[in-house]
């Protein structure tokens, strides 16, 4: 489960014969080991992901697409939701604006404070998600939207929908993904999604149909005026209908049997197809002298 440190121990600790299944689920050519090599089935979390192993010298016949999942009887709208006029009350901004994730360079948040800094006082920011919030706040302070800028540790997964239900616009221009499981969800509970125009996201959003894409996801202008469309445009009223609908084949029953044909595929295979690349010698070595 992942392509970097746990490629290299599954090239370590394979065992002739043995069927391996990978999945991989980072864009990042730095985070790819090249023992992806070694599987004999790759999951791949999208196109962009599979593009990327292939590159790295994975045959085409051995890479597989699968989708993370999200569950729709959970992530869904629902205007009696009571929660949401909790969300109202603590943060009465509005238009509220949504991002959630890791506070790290490829969720790109920097870009989406300063969007916030060029619009009215109306639109605020709630900011979810791991990692130090401070260099962000301090940003906020700086361009000053300080106010309207608000950060919170993850929540559960459950809480979640609830979060997607209040927002008026759900903002996650990545600087790179893997798949990004929080613009599904989002759009899941019918949230209006803004976000960058890059894979994987161009694999299942069409600008202005269920989501809306921008180009030049670093530039703070065009990010705010892409928030102001999602918010205030009334030609896109059905902007998250269309997104929720858009969203079924992630739906987990879906993607479970997917996973559980390719792992059938992977259980079928004969010994003698089985990916005999070689292991590291010094670990060929060593298990020739250990008894375990």
């Amino acid at each position: 489960y992942g392509g970097w440190h746990p490629a290299d121990v599954m090239a370590a600790a394979r065992q002739v014969d043995i069927p391996l299944v990978l999945s991989v689920h980072d864009s990042n050519p730095q985070r790819l080991s090249k023992n992806v090599c070694v599987a004999d089935l790759v999951l791949c979390t999208s196109r962009v992901v599979a593009e990327l192993v292939h590159a790295r010298g994975v045959p085409q016949e051995t890479i597989r697409v699968l989708p993370n999942r999200v569950d729709r009887d959970r992530f869904r709208p629902d205007s009696n939701d009571p929660q949401v006029a909790l969300l109202r009350t603590r943060f009465p901004w509005r238009y509220p604006i949504l991002h959630v994730g890791r506070r790290s360079r490829e969720k790109n948040l920097d870009t989406v404070i300063a969007a916030l800094a060029q619009l009215g006082p109306q639109y605020g920011l709630l900011a979810i998600g791991p990692g130090d919030p401070e260099p962000y706040r301090a940003q906020a302070v700086a361009l000053g939207a300080g106010d309207r800028c608000q950060f919170i540790d993850p929540v559960p997964n459950e809480a979640l929908p609830s979060y997607y239900r209040w927002c008026s616009c759900f903002c996650g221009p990545s600087r790179w993904e893997g798949f990004g499981l929080a613009l599904i969800e989002a759009m899941t509970c019918g949230a209006r999604v803004v976000t960058s125009a890059v894979a994987p996201m161009t694999e299942y959003i069409q600008d202005t149909v269920n989501g809306i894409l921008v180009g030049e996801y670093e530039d703070p202008q065009l990010l705010s005026a892409a928030i102001v469309r999602a918010c205030e445009d009334p030609t896109l009223q059905a902007l998250g209908q269309a997104a929720r609908e858009s969203t079924r084949r992630f739906a987990t029953e879906t993607v479970d049997a997917m996973e559980a044909e390719y792992y059938r595929e992977a259980l079928a295979l004969s010994p003698a197809r089985c990916n005999r690349t070689s292991m590291p010698t010094w670990w060929s070595r060593l298990r020739e002298k250990c008894s375990w």
